[in-house]
């Protein structure tokens, strides 16, 4: 049955009725959005399915949750164009919630001193699995260009890596040439004094900086190898939990291929404390208005 336009004439004065009887302002206000969405050209041709689903009383609802939505998004966008340090720390919070990358290695790969080839066997075999920093399974190894997302840290990197780990004993060589990355993952930028700070609040047992996102190989006095220390994240990632798996591919393309996914349970509850402002790890690299850095090289 086609209705006339007028037909809708009621809905809305009863919807303004109800807004003038109303005691909430939020809820008044909403029900002159509805109002006037339902008054334009969309609404008039989307008001009667509405109505048929939902109601009057339920479009009201929804409209509100709609309203404080838009209302959220726009505070948000015009924070961020502001530099708005809160949103900075939130974003680096949600960020250290997990890892990702992927990665190639092609059959010749440009370099300074010209184009090098790989060889038969392209550089990326094995599987690894970390269930925190007590519990590695695996051995890989791989020189890949990625696409990477280290925590708070991300950029396109040249990665070299071996891991080798059964239980808690394992041994992790990471090197990374930065191609293009966030301050996180380069040096001879404004986070230089939040870096020193991390490594400043090591821990009493191991001897690990709080949070480890450029990666420095030192010589083991023992073995005389490359790795990286204990807790080589960090002590506030050792909860890490990844996957990762680099395959070659010597038949077709001659190329080698990785991935990594990973999460970090821990990061999730200090995400929901940034949001009412509470650095519960000491982590965060921006005054929380201003934008500023936090621990401007000099300062720690």
């Amino acid at each position: 049955m086609r209705l006339a336009a007028g037909d809708y004439t009621g809905p809305r004065a009863r919807l303004k009725s109800q807004d003038h009887h109303e005691t909430d302002g939020f809820r008044a206000s909403t029900g002159a959005v509805i109002s006037a969405y339902v008054s334009s050209p969309i609404g008039r041709l989307r008001a009667p399915l509405f109505h048929a689903c939902w109601g009057e009383e339920e479009m009201t609802n929804r409209g509100s949750w709609r309203a404080v939505f838009a209302l959220v998004a726009l505070v948000g966008l015009s924070l961020s164009a502001t530099g708005c340090g809160y949103l900075k720390n939130l974003r680096d919070d949600a960020l250290d919630c997990g890892t990702f990358a992927v990665g190639i290695v092609p059959p010749v790969v440009p370099t300074a001193e010209g184009p090098k080839v790989v060889g038969f066997l392209p550089p990326a075999i094995g599987a690894y699995v970390q269930v925190t920093d007590f519990f590695h399974l695996g051995a890989l190894f791989k020189a890949t260009g990625d696409a990477e997302w280290d925590r708070r840290g991300l950029g396109l990197t040249v990665d070299r890596r071996t891991e080798l780990g059964l239980g808690p004993i394992h041994h992790v060589y990471i090197e990374q040439t930065p191609i293009a990355a966030n301050d996180y993952k380069t040096t001879a930028n404004e986070l230089d004094g939040w870096r020193a700070h991390m490594d400043k609040l090591t821990d009493p047992v191991f001897g690990a900086p709080a949070k480890t996102l450029i990666y420095v190989p030192v010589e083991d006095t023992v073995t005389g190898c490359k790795s990286l220390p204990y807790l080589p994240r960090g002590w506030q990632d050792w909860e890490t939990i990844s996957v990762e798996l680099a395959v070659p591919e010597p038949f077709i393309l001659h190329t080698g291929f990785y991935v990594r996914a990973g999460v970090d349970v821990s990061q999730v509850f200090d995400l929901v404390l940034s949001v009412f402002c509470i650095d519960l790890y000491g982590d965060a690299a921006y005054e929380c208005w201003s934008g500023e850095p936090k621990y401007p090289l000099g300062r720690e």
